[in-house]
């Protein structure tokens, strides 16, 4: 289920909701809180699930002390597990759009959430820039979901950047397969790049179809506030870039030792990387609302 990393995805939501609440002047309750964190945890850790469900006989080669594979547990109880997990996070989604506000919108970017986690899991994760953009669009669509009026696009925006590029670097110290060559990087790097503009794009135009021209940018959210998630991501690229510098220079290593050292870093780095969404999550809370 990998629940310690469940707590990204539901700080994700609950800072999408703060957000939504303070640039609308919308009350924050508790209950819609709750069905958030609902989503989050029962989807997050649906996704985990089925992947093992879907990966078991594959992971009877490549990873055979995953619990499925160990026997630790039986695959109908596995079945009975996602199940039951999609239950809850359908269930908090859904409740937060009919009985919190958030509206079809919400329900809209729910559907397209789950969506994307049964193509991830049965498809996408096979063609490694494909996964590698749809894990980004996992955590848009997701945060989304608890501001569905976009009032601070850059918040889910960032956690997508951050969740592709981060994943792209991992992929590669971790050298998965199939291979992500210099074209799929330039490729994802493009697609990522037009995601950004398009949705950018799109908020703007419904800003100004609905009040206008006038102080555009505030009302896009460009201002100081954008100052510390911006300080945040500058802390973490630095980070990494002095990782992998690091590995570039390691000696008296092997080449299998070596290997065996970047696929550790990459691992880490994923683990450290998806945690540090947290830290962005409380930078969009301070930068907008001052908390």
């Amino acid at each position: 289920m990998r629940v310690p990393l469940a707590v990204t995805a539901i700080s994700n939501a609950q800072a999408g909701y703060l957000l939504w609440c303070g640039t609308t002047e919308r009350e924050w309750r508790i209950g819609a809180a709750l069905a958030l964190a609902a989503m989050s945890l029962g989807l997050y850790c649906f996704g985990m699930v089925s992947n093992d469900i879907i990966d078991v006989r594959r992971d009877r080669y490549l990873a055979p002390n995953r619990p499925l594979v160990a026997g630790r547990i039986g695959m109908n109880e596995a079945w009975w597990l996602a199940g039951g997990l999609l239950g809850l996070g359908l269930t908090g989604g859904i409740l937060f759009t009919v009985e919190f506000g958030g509206g079809w919108a919400s329900l809209l970017l729910v559907a397209w959430t789950v969506l994307l986690i049964f193509f991830y899991n049965l498809m996408g994760k096979f063609v490694g820039a494909v996964g590698i953009l749809t894990l980004g669009l996992i955590r848009f669509f997701h945060a989304a979901t608890a501001q569905p009026s976009m009032g601070v696009l850059w918040h889910p925006l960032l956690l997508m950047d951050h969740v592709v590029v981060l994943s792209v670097v991992c992929y590669i110290l971790e050298r998965k397969r199939p291979h992500l060559g210099r074209a799929h990087r330039w490729t994802v790097g493009l697609i990522l790049l037009g995601l950004n503009l398009l949705l950018i794009g799109g908020v703007a135009t419904a800003i100004w179809w609905r009040d206008g021209w006038d102080d555009l940018p505030r009302r896009m959210g460009l201002g100081g506030e954008l100052l510390w998630p911006g300080i945040a991501a500058a802390v973490f690229a630095a980070f990494v870039f002095a990782t992998v510098l690091a590995l570039r220079q390691e000696e008296g290593l092997s080449n299998r030792g070596l290997v065996e050292r970047q696929r550790r870093t990459g691992r880490k780095l994923m683990f450290f990387g998806l945690l540090w969404l947290i830290v962005y999550d409380v930078a969009f809370v301070y930068g907008f609302l001052k908390l």
